[in-house]
């Protein structure tokens, strides 16, 4: 992200956020045209132009203020009301903060969209939040390993993106680390995350060896080819074996189906939804995604506002060489209308 600040930088783009969750990277800006971000994003990742046409998207104006007021509530989560994405959009506000990255405007907005998000989450399940898709795939692993008590059960995960630590997170707390193997292209960052955490830590070069050892495997990389292959399990013999893909794109050949004994479980069969958001509250989550929508438009108008008013009264000073600005009876408008934002631009910092 700090290559990508200072990439859009170098456009003359000096307000922009960057959000990245389990499977999604969204960039925010203001003030930039629409092949700019595209092009941001494809020099700050693997993905390339043809990627982005397939599976891209560009909104403005409102329609990006109302899809991040209904990501930072987890409206357009794979698991409706994921718990997490509020926090992580907070996070991508922090570090725009941080950077010196994020104009008023834009910080006002990532700001409500996070307050709306609360809130929402407050009325829909104030006593327990939605799990995450990483943590749906742990929790019904963890179900079905149950039937398998007599012995000991080996999980394999292939990935060490956001998903796969919150799966190695999720499954850290329920069974021994030594049951757990992780394994990536990026040995290093392994065993930076995990080297003292028991968990054992594998080369991708031992891929089909430990595909064929392990009983659970969890695929979840961003690779665009496919990860796991029939050929990868032409030794397999014995017992049954489960492989959830949680790649985004898939990860998994889906032909490992016609080999006898491998189960194969796809993101949309570990989506379950939560019980607690139901029809009736989707709605109103709906109707407080519009109120929230509506106060910040009160708050861009007053703001534009603020900056006619600022300009003028700077013009003003200028030209009558004034020596006292307050007489106008403006400057403590405008000092009210920003004082919370900044405020928290200084908290943060």
């Amino acid at each position: 992200r700090t290559f990508l600040v200072g990439k859009a930088r170098e456009l003359g783009i000096t307000s922009l956020m960057t959000l990245s969750t389990c499977n999604r990277t969204e960039i925010y800006a203001e003030n930039a045209s629409p092949g700019e971000l595209p092009e941001l994003l494809h020099q700050s990742t693997k993905g390339s132009h043809p990627d982005f046409n397939r599976y891209g998207y560009i909104k403005n104006s409102r329609e990006a203020v109302g899809h991040l007021f209904r990501v930072a509530a987890g409206m357009d989560s794979r698991v409706s009301g994921d718990s997490r994405i509020t926090s992580q959009v907070k996070e991508a506000l922090t570090f725009s903060i941080r950077q010196s990255a994020i104009g008023t405007r834009l910080g006002k907005l990532a700001e409500s969209a996070i307050s709306t998000g609360k809130r929402i989450r407050n009325y829909i399940m104030p006593d327990k939040a939605s799990p995450s898709v990483p943590q749906s795939a742990a929790d019904m692993i963890m179900e079905i390993s149950r039937q398998n008590q007599d012995r000991s059960i080996k999980y394999l995960i292939i990935g060490m993106g956001n998903i796969g630590r919150e799966i190695a997170e999720s499954l850290l707390q329920k069974i021994p680390p030594g049951n757990i193997t992780v394994i990536s292209r990026n040995i290093g960052r392994l065993f930076r995350l995990y080297n003292k955490s028991g968990l054992r830590i594998s080369p991708m070069e031992c891929l089909e060896q430990e595909i064929l050892g392990a009983d659970f495997v969890f695929a979840a990389t961003s690779a665009s080819h496919k990860v796991i292959r029939h050929d990868h399990l032409r030794n397999f013999t014995g017992h049954e074996k489960t492989i959830i893909d949680l790649g985004v794109p898939r990860n998994v050949c889906a032909s490992v189906t016609q080999i006898s004994g491998i189960r194969l479980i796809d993101i949309d069969q570990v989506i379950k939804g939560d019980p607690n958001v139901t029809a009736e509250s989707m709605t109103m989550a709906e109707a407080i995604i519009d109120a929230g929508i509506t106060e910040f438009e009160k708050w861009h108008q007053r703001w534009k506002h603020a900056q006619d008013v600022k300009y003028q009264l700077y013009e003003s000073i200028f030209d009558n060489n004034l020596d006292d600005p307050d007489q106008f009876g403006e400057s403590k408008f405008i000092e009210g209308l920003t004082g919370n934002y900044f405020r928290y631009r200084e908290k943060v910092k």
